[in-house]
């Protein structure tokens, strides 16, 4: 995983974007949408497993 500084936070639109379309409507479209989210925020996983890793954390912090 590649960690580049940035003074941008992505969760707070990560989880204004999970609260509006709800938890049943999760698609490509808002995992690519979190991808994004994080680039912007300096963190770039490498690999599938590194991107599940962090959709499991944000899912277990309640933020999706």
């Amino acid at each position: 995983m590649i960690f580049n500084k940035s003074e941008y936070n992505p969760f707070l639109a990560i989880e204004a974007k999970a609260k509006a379309i709800g938890r049943e409507q999760y698609n490509s479209y808002f995992y690519d949408f979190i991808k994004k989210e994080l680039f912007l925020g300096g963190v770039v996983p490498e690999t599938e497993e590194e991107y599940s890793e962090i959709l499991a954390l944000l899912f277990n912090l309640e933020i999706i």
